[in-house]
This record gives C-alpha cells, sequence and structure tokens, in this order.
C-alpha cells in the first residue's frame, strides 16, 4: 500500500505504508529509515518517556503526600489531665488517603493514558492501549510485585499484612473489578458501553472506599494509640531511681503500657530511628528519587552493640532475666581423673548497667565421687575498665561449696548512673582453693557492664515552620526522644536562606539545655520588616555541639519559610505533635521554594541516613542525574512546588504533565509494536504495562525491606487494581458514551482478545490470593520465611503464563475457547 504525505515544503511519498505508521509525534519522512533503526529509536525513546512518567509521577506522588498530611484542630480531652486541648488530626484517613489519593498517584499513568486515548479517538473506534495497559498493569502488580516481595525479605524475617479486613476487601474488589470489566465487554452489551454502565464503574469506586472505610475503623483506634505511644516512648525511658531499683532492669517502669524492652535494644532502635510506619508514597518517592540521582534516604543496617561468640545466640534482657548473653567456657584442660576441680561455668557475661547485681556461677568439675567433700575458694572482684565503688561495688570473700553441692554463685552488685559512657568491664578472679583445685583456664571470669544511660536524640518537632506578615516571632520546639537520661546541651543559631539575618530576622544564637528527664525546649526569633513581606523567603535554625551523648537526627536542622497564608504559631502541645505526626524520623523529599527546587534539578544528590546526613553522591547517583536530568529540569521549571499552596497546584499541573506524556508514550507504543508486527494489546500488557509498573516494583521492594509489615508492600496492590478499573475505564466509558449520546450513536468498543486475557488474569489473580493466604496461615506471613523462594517462582510464573497465552490469543496463535 503506498501512501503520499503533503507538507507546506514538499511530500513524502511511501511505497510500502501501513496505517498504524502514522502519528502526529513523527518528523516528515522518518518512516523512510529502515525497520530495524526505526524499532530500536522507538524502543530507546519508550525507554525514556518511562523515566519522565516515572519522574513526574512522583512529583505528583509529593503532592499528594501534602495533601494527605493536611490537619485541622479539633477539641480532644487529655488523659492525663482531663482536660480538653486543642489537638491537630489528619483530615485524610490512611485507607481512604490509600485508595483514593495515593492509588491515584500510584496508577497516574495508567488511568490517564486510558483517558486521553479516548479522547483523542471520540467519534472513531476506541483504541486497545489504555484498557489493555490497565489489565496488564494488574497482573504485573499483583503477580510479578509480589513475587519479588516474597523474596525481598531478610533472611529470617516474615512480613505480614496488619490490616487483613482492609486486605480481604480490596482483594475481592480487585476480583471483581475484572470479573465486571468481561461482563460489560461480552454479556451485557458486548462490544458497546453505555452511558449505565459507565456510571456503574464510577459508584464502584466510593463504594470500594465505604467497605474498605467500614473495615478499617476498629483498628483505626489502635494505630492512634500506637504513633502516641511511640512519641511518649523517650519519656517512659526517663524512670526514677527508685523505680529501677524495684526490678525495672530495662529502665522501663513496670507500669508502663507495652511490655518492658531491653535498653540494649531501645539503643539498637534509636540509632536506626525505631520501626516507623511510612505511608505508599514515602516508598513510592524514595525508590524513584533513588532511581534518578536525586537525594534520597538510605537503609540503616545497625550492628548490634555487642556480638555473642561460639555460636551462642543472643537474648535480650527482661524483667528479673539472666544476663543477656554468656560465652561458654572451655573445660579442654587436662586434669587427673579423680582431682576435685572448682571454675567459672562461663568466663564472660554481660550485664545492663541498671540491673543491680551479676550473679557468676562457679561448678564443680571432674569426679562426681569426689562431690562428697566440702570445698572452699576464695574469690574477688579485679579492675578493669570498670572502676570499683564507681561503676560496681568491690567484692570479695570465700565461697563454700557443701558436700554433694555441684554449683555456688557470686553476686556482684552494679552502680547504676544517668552519664552516658562506652561499655565497660571487670572481672572476678578464683584463688586459694582447700579441699579441692581451680582450673587455670576457669578461673577469671569477665563481666561486661552495657550503659544503659540513653541521653536520647534532638530533633526539631517540624521539618518546616512557617510564618505570616503579622508575625513578630516564631517559636520552634526541640524535643528530646528516645531517650532521656543525664544531662544535655546543644548550641542552635539561625542561618541565612533567601532570607537574611537583620532584614528579614534578627540572627539568634544561644544554648538548650536539657536535665535529666526534660524533653522539650523552645526557641524563639524575632522577625523584621525590612523590606516588603515575600512568600517563599526561607532561613534555617541549625543545632549543633551536643553534649551529654545525645545525638542529632536530621542534621538538626529545620526550614522557616515566609508564607502569607500561613496561620499564627500557637505552639502546640506534645499530645498535638503526638497524634499529628507519629513519623518522628522523616526524609523530607521536594523542596521549599521554586528556585531551590530548579537548583535541585540541577543537582545530584547522594544518600542521606536517619541522622541526615547526606554521602557525596555515588558513581551511579551522578549517571542516574545524568540521564534524568533533562526530564527533571523540565518539571521543575513548570510544576510549583508541593510546599505551595498544601499541594494542590502542584497536584493539578502534575496531572496535566502526566495526561501529556502519557498521550506521547501511547503513541509510541502503537509505533513500536507496529514495527515489530504486534497489536496493541500484546504491547500494552507487556512493554507498556512493564514500563509504568516499574518504579512501584522498587518502592514495594523497599517497603518489604524496611517496614515491620506487608501493608505499604504488597497491601495496597489490590486496592490499585481496583482503582484502575473504576477511574481508568469508568471515566473513558462516561466520556465516550456520553459523546456518543449526544450524536444519537452507540459507543461501540469492541472487546478484541481483551477479555480472553481479562479470564486469564483472573484465574491467576485468584491463585496468587489464595497463595498468600496460604502462606499466611502456614508460614505466619505473606512475604519472606519457609518457602517463599519456590512461592515467589510460581508468582512470577503465573505472570509469565499469563503473557503467553494471552500473546498467543491476541496474534491468532491461540483460539478463543470463550467465544
Amino acid at each position: 500500500m503506498s501512501s503520499l504525505e503533503t507538507y507546506t515544503r514538499g511530500s513524502v511519498n511511501y511505497t510500502d505504508w501501513k496505517d498504524c505508521q502514522d502519528s502526529d509525534v513523527l518528523l516528515p519522512g522518518l518512516n523512510l529509515l529502515p525497520t530495524e533503526v526505526l524499532g530500536a529509536a522507538y524502543f530507546f525513546a519508550l525507554i525514556y518517556l518511562f523515566l519522565g512518567v516515572a519522574i513526574i509521577s512522583d512529583i505528583f506522588m509529593e503532592a499528594i503526600e501534602t495533601i494527605t498530611n493536611q490537619t485541622r484542630t479539633v477539641k480532644r480531652r487529655n488523659p492525663d489531665s482531663g482536660e480538653l486541648e486543642d489537638v491537630e488530626e489528619r483530615v485524610w484517613n490512611d485507607t481512604v488517603a490509600n485508595l483514593t489519593l495515593m492509588a491515584l498517584g500510584s496508577s497516574a499513568p495508567e488511568i490517564m493514558l486510558a483517558i486521553v486515548e479516548t479522547a483523542a479517538n471520540l467519534g472513531k473506534e476506541p483504541g486497545q492501549l489504555g484498557p489493555s495497559t490497565i489489565v496488564g498493569s494488574a497482573a504485573f502488580n499483583l503477580l510479578m510485585i509480589t513475587g519479588v516481595c516474597m523474596v525481598s525479605v531478610p533472611p529470617g524475617e516474615i512480613r505480614r499484612i496488619t490490616e487483613l479486613p482492609v486486605f480481604i476487601v480490596t482483594a475481592t474488589f480487585s476480583l471483581w473489578a475484572y470479573a465486571w470489566l468481561a461482563i460489560v465487554y461480552s454479556v451485557w452489551t458486548p462490544d458497546r458501553i453505555t452511558i449505565a454502565e459507565a456510571l456503574i464503574t464510577l459508584a464502584m469506586m466510593p463504594t470500594l472506599v465505604g467497605c474498605a472505610y467500614l473495615a478499617d475503623r476498629k483498628p483505626w483506634a489502635r494505630r492512634v494509640s500506637a504513633v502516641a505511644d511511640e512519641e511518649t516512648a523517650g519519656l517512659r525511658q526517663a524512670v526514677p531511681k527508685e523505680e529501677k531499683a524495684n526490678g525495672a532492669c530495662d529502665g522501663i517502669s513496670p507500669s508502663a503500657e507495652r511490655p518492658p524492652q531491653a535498653n540494649l535494644e531501645q539503643r539498637r532502635e534509636s540509632a536506626d530511628g525505631g520501626a516507623q510506619k511510612h505511608s505508599r508514597a514515602h516508598y513510592r518517592l524514595n525508590a524513584g528519587h533513588a532511581m534518578t540521582g536525586q537525594s534520597h534516604l538510605k537503609r540503616v543496617q545497625i550492628s548490634p552493640d555487642a556480638q555473642p561468640a561460639d555460636g551462642i545466640k543472643q537474648r535480650h534482657l527482661s524483667l528479673g532475666d539472666s544476663p543477656s548473653f554468656v560465652l561458654p567456657a572451655s573445660f579442654n584442660g587436662l586434669r587427673e581423673p579423680d582431682a576435685p576441680e572448682v571454675g567459672f561455668k562461663s568466663i564472660k557475661y554481660a550485664v545492663l548497667e541498671s540491673c543491680g547485681q551479676v550473679e557468676l556461677t562457679v561448678t564443680r568439675l571432674g569426679n562426681h565421687a569426689n562431690f562428697s567433700k566440702e570445698c572452699r575458694i576464695e574469690y574477688k572482684t579485679v579492675e578493669g575498665t570498670a572502676k570499683p565503688e564507681s561503676d560496681y561495688v568491690h567484692t570479695q570473700g570465700t565461697l563454700i561449696l557443701k558436700p554433694n553441692q555441684t554449683e555456688a554463685k557470686i553476686s556482684v552488685e552494679i552502680v547504676d548512673d544517668d552519664i552516658n559512657e562506652t561499655d565497660e568491664e571487670f572481672y572476678v578472679e578464683l584463688f586459694d582453693p582447700k579441699q579441692c583445685m581451680v582450673r587455670k583456664n576457669v578461673s577469671r571470669a569477665t563481666v561486661v557492664i552495657i550503659d544503659d544511660d540513653n541521653p536520647g536524640m534532638l530533633m526539631f518537632s517540624q521539618h518546616e515552620y512557617k510564618y505570616g506578615p503579622a508575625q513578630t516571632q516564631v517559636t520552634m520546639n526541640v524535643k528530646r526522644v528516645k531517650g532521656a537520661d543525664g544531662a544535655i546541651t546543644c548550641v542552635y543559631e539561625t542561618v541565612n536562606g533567601s532570607a537574611e539575618a537583620d532584614i528579614h530576622y534578627e540572627h539568634t544564637k544561644g544554648t538548650l539545655s536539657f536535665e535529666h528527664g526534660e524533653t522539650q525546649k523552645s526557641i524563639t526569633v524575632n522577625l523584621l520588616r525590612k523590606e516588603e513581606f515575600k512568600n517563599g523567603d526561607v532561613f534555617h535554625v541549625q543545632l549543633s555541639e551536643v553534649t551529654g551523648g545525645a545525638q542529632l537526627i536530621r542534621n538538626g536542622m529545620t526550614d522557616v519559610v515566609s508564607d502569607e497564608t500561613a496561620p499564627v504559631d500557637r505552639g502546640p502541645s506534645r499530645m498535638l505533635r503526638a497524634l499529628t505526626r507519629g513519623r518522628t524520623f522523616e526524609f523530607q523529599f521536594g523542596a521549599s521554594t521554586w528556585g531551590q527546587q530548579i537548583r535541585d534539578s540541577l543537582s545530584a544528590g547522594g544518600a542521606t541516613d536517619i541522622f541526615g546526613v547526606q554521602e557525596e553522591p555515588s558513581m551511579a547517583d551522578l549517571l542516574l542525574h545524568f540521564v534524568s536530568a533533562g526530564w527533571k529540569l523540565l518539571f521543575a521549571l513548570i510544576v510549583p512546588p508541593a510546599s505551595y499552596g498544601g499541594g494542590k497546584p502542584t497536584f493539578v499541573v502534575a496531572i496535566l504533565a502526566i495526561a501529556g506524556l502519557t498521550y506521547v508514550v501511547g503513541e509510541f507504543a502503537s509505533l513500536f509494536g507496529c514495527i515489530v508486527g504486534v497489536p496493541d494489546m500484546v504491547t500494552a500488557i507487556s512493554f507498556v504495562a512493564l514500563g509504568t509498573s516499574l518504579p512501584d516494583t522498587f518502592a514495594s521492594r523497599l517497603a518489604t525491606l524496611e517496614a515491620d509489615d506487608a501493608d505499604a508492600a504488597i497491601g495496597n496492590v489490590t486496592g490499585s487494581n481496583s482503582v484502575n478499573v473504576f477511574l481508568g475505564l469508568g471515566l473513558p466509558w462516561l466520556l465516550g458514551s456520553v459523546y456518543s449520546y449526544l450524536k444519537d450513536e452507540h459507543y461501540h468498543s469492541p472487546a478484541g482478545s481483551l477479555v480472553f486475557s481479562v479470564i486469564v488474569y483472573s484465574v491467576m489473580a485468584v491463585a496468587c490470593i489464595a497463595l498468600l493466604m496460604a502462606r499466611r496461615v502456614f508460614v505466619g506471613g505473606e512475604l519472606g520465611g519457609k518457602g517463599a523462594g519456590p512461592a515467589a517462582m510460581a508468582c512470577c510464573s503465573m505472570w509469565v503464563i499469563y503473557l503467553v497465552v494471552s500473546g498467543l490469543q491476541a496474534t491468532g496463535k491461540v483460539d478463543d475457547p470463550f467465544t
């Protein structure tokens, strides 16, 4: 078939022409290039476009995160004082946010592709790319992402879905959504979409949200309690001495709400930021930033303070427990068969400083026939890095083993204090035995005193403080969390940003002092009006020079930004912050100002640890930044920062940018399929679905590694798959059917191979969900644990089977048994 394309300055005559080669995104004469060159060009163009889609989707997700984190002030009764307080509550329920804006954020490319394709083909036969991409993405999300997450759990760990009722609701709706798709295309009105079908499809969206919300209501109260508990964890560690003396060996009062845990464990927890439950958006943003060479939060691996030896597994101390770990003594020394000997049963002990005393066991060795005699041994403590009286009470005396008594104990008192110090050790020696002998290699035991005084960590209660034109000062709260033992100090100082000292604010420097048990201090900075008030001016307040063993979180810095819409700062209480912030250790994505956003797009960012220390960009970061710099700069110029207007301007501009970009993706996907000779349906369920879902794969894997449960990793997959149908097909169907109705026509939408693909996917989806539930019952969790490898292989194999079978049927190699 030949075709003639006419342009202003000439024309191009194609002698071998396919209708699918026509596109608005092609330059004149481009199709004259060899097929192989065109195929490669379209392939790499799609990859680069997918990178752009991932970047703008992350920006869209930043806006959603900002919107869903908005709070409102309500009256709540303080459980301690009984008085009403102004408390900020999140406007968005977590489950509702996950199924609406969060799901829209992760599925925006697929949804917008379907909408744009329908809008571009109004009055024509609808394309297959959008609907097929939605089905293909659902298959990839449920089967492949689940498989990847199953084997991403660290060895020896299991991830379990916490919000099981919500998961059951979303899983049920996800199965029904694709069954409904098949009903619409092939049963109710075959190859035709009506307005009623479109409205019913859209109505399923609020039905899903309502059912999930009802399922979520009961555990919701427990989650709020957990958030408040996390915020006040530092307070419960500051226990008076008399409580420690009464047996609170781990530094937590026995009357605490949660079961006591060892300070050794809490010290590790304070080092890695604790177990935070982040939103799906957090993991998506962090994975996306890492993929494009932007600043991102790295996963921190904390080594234990003390390692067990000789294969003995470490245990943590609890109230009244024995030493947390021991090194078994070696009993390989030479001795005469009948010689009664004594020695320490273990040659190394480790105890927490607050446990009051350590007990060392001395045991008889040798022939039991000789245990009939009384044995006396002298013992004494010997100082090491631990000093008598300041770290332990010097002890000496005579230990008596009566006839046939095999063991006796030596007790040494441990001195507790509020001083943060390194772990120290002392020794206990046996000597001058009577009626027995002391075996040399077990005559001396080492006692390690593990310091459990946790001075805590300092952080600003907010990442960013805003002030309006009517304010004359701004107050920032500095919190001491994850411990409050001993006195500590830190220096604070204002630092210029776009706002300058003595013009916009008064330079302020000073020292904060926290006494033992004190957990909050305030810093006040006076604001100046020597220039006209302007939105977006920012300066910083920096903490430094911390004493007493405390540490800084997020590099000890906060931003202070001018915003004419900012309310007057009323200094909210700690209870208010507990109910609204919850996530004590949070990495801030995005920029505060438009200028900063543009500057960030031009530079690579390295990994930032949980304490706010940023590393230099690695070679991988630099390479990824180089590849994605064009997209980052483009979007930095046209999309406002999420900090503007509560994220709403970013939301609108980003969704429009996604719509435009997905139109180009759709054109190149069709061109690529045309060149390689496969239908749009096959291109959509494989290549396009993979390209749009890959960022979610990295995000889910990251959530698997870092979260304590499986909710953020796979719990949202079924919800997103449902939203893909209810919005991603409901909106295009409504648009097309209303347009056709106004023209007094039917909206014809041939099912083609889509129904067969949906049926194959549905079978695989039922099998996958059944596998997850079976693993929950028999393994203890959906992800990780015993048999994770074979289960993951089964999920991935189901995706491959889905692709192969659907592709063969779409290309005519296999007949459709359902027609």
